[in-house]
């Protein structure tokens, strides 16, 4: 096994480069029966208590993902590296690969297994879960599942972010001077930086501002 890091997209399929890995998937939640007390993250393995559930999200089980037993955090598994869904789709697919990826790939941080996330910088070998990640201040990348790591991020400050939450909440760089909320819909989250001005804007707000009519 290998960290996924700056060569990532290479070892997917042609398929999956197509898919767009999103921030905002949503979890079917309808049909799905919810996860025993005791369940705990195949990536991480934390339970999902409400702090966990406020950083990490919910636990996605068969049904919402491509696992045939046990369960992930929304973002452990979103931001794996090689997890996609199909557009329009709330059903995670390529987890279970990624979750037996990770089980012999040790997290910087805590030293367990599981840790799916590498940095993108090729020469650098650290690989995090995303909770470890988001505490050591690692930065992350232009889609989930990219991540620079603590030793790399400074070369990114002025354009990338801290990790978000499960709701979208970021923490404020102190070195950074950019606007807490998105200059088109008026509203903070997961923010992308600009390093010229002082402006900041949801991806997905910018893909709709370049997708409409010039």
């Amino acid at each position: 096994s290998h960290p996924i890091g700056k060569n990532g997209a290479n070892r997917a399929t042609k398929h999956q480069q197509r898919l767009t890995k999103r921030d905002d998937y949503q979890v079917d939640t309808a049909h799905v029966t919810p996860p025993p007390e005791d369940a705990t993250c195949l990536f991480c393995g934390l339970d999902s208590n409400l702090s966990t559930r406020e950083v990490l999200g919910a636990l996605l089980g068969p049904g919402q993902c491509d696992l045939e037993s046990g369960y992930v955090h929304l973002l452990c598994a979103v931001w794996a590296p090689l997890t996609y869904s199909e557009e329009n789709e709330t059903f995670l697919r390529n987890v279970g690969s990624e979750v037996n990826r990770a089980k012999s790939l040790v997290c910087y941080v805590c030293k367990k297994k599981g840790a799916a996330m590498g940095c993108q910088v090729k020469s650098c070998n650290l690989t995090f879960h995303f909770k470890c990640a988001r505490d050591i201040e690692c930065r992350r990348g232009k889609v989930p599942g990219e991540i620079y790591c603590h030793r790399h991020s400074s070369r990114n400050r002025r354009f990338f972010p801290f990790l978000p939450d499960a709701y979208g909440y970021v923490k404020k760089d102190p070195m950074n001077q950019n606007d807490d909320e998105c200059y088109i819909c008026k509203e903070p989250g997961d923010l992308l930086l600009c390093d010229i001005c002082t402006n900041a804007v949801h991806t997905s707000c910018c893909a709709e501002l370049l997708a409409g009519d010039p």
